[in-house]
């Protein structure tokens, strides 16, 4: 009953917007009038909501390489025709896809960062998406080489070549290591 209240209602203010005056049924040529009516507010509805996707991103910039564990950044900018904010997220080419980031001003470069497990080269990829929920096509990829993992190693003086300098503070204190590994006497003496 509600209901049809309500739809005589908006059917009695479409009358007198169109000039036409309820006597208790509808006069010639109403019918057309709401039925005119009815389309333009779909098409003001239709148009009022219509959202296009953003632009497909550009390709990721990253540095040519990196060393896995290490976080590596990567930089996009996107646009939106109808949509004054866009965010993004990333396939970071070995298997992780990242959740969307915050929302940046349409043409605003946006920086993500991720870090790699394993060395190999990875191909990272960037998606858009606006307001409305509209979501572009992927990027061109950008490419990155990971190597192995930056590891601290323990020093050992084992197989170590070491150069250093004694003096000989006395004349001779020991001849018998004067011609040890088969040196030759450096003097003229003969001893």
């Amino acid at each position: 009953m509600k209901n049809n209240r309500r739809i005589v209602l908006f059917i009695t203010l479409l009358c007198a917007q169109a000039g036409f005056a309820w006597a208790g049924g509808l006069k010639f040529g109403i019918t057309s009038v709401v039925k005119d009516k009815i389309e333009e507010l779909k098409n003001k509805t239709a148009h009022s909501f219509s959202n296009t996707p953003p632009d497909i991103p550009s390709s990721p910039l990253l540095s040519a390489s990196a060393c896995a564990g290490v976080p590596v950044s990567a930089t996009v900018t996107g646009a939106d025709a109808d949509s004054p904010l866009v965010q993004f997220r990333f396939d970071w080419g070995d298997g992780v896809l990242s959740d969307y980031g915050a929302f940046a001003s349409t043409g605003t470069a946006v920086q993500a960062r991720h870090s790699y497990s394993g060395r190999g080269t990875y191909e990272v990829k960037a998606q858009a998406r606006d307001g409305g929920g509209a979501v572009s096509g992927w990027s061109g990829a950008g490419s990155i080489v990971v190597a192995k993992s930056t590891e601290t190693y323990q020093f050992s003086w084992d197989n170590a070549t070491v150069y250093f300098v004694v003096t000989d503070r006395f004349l001779d204190g020991n001849p018998s290591n004067n011609n040890s590994y088969g040196r030759r006497n450096d003097y003229a003496s003969t001893g």
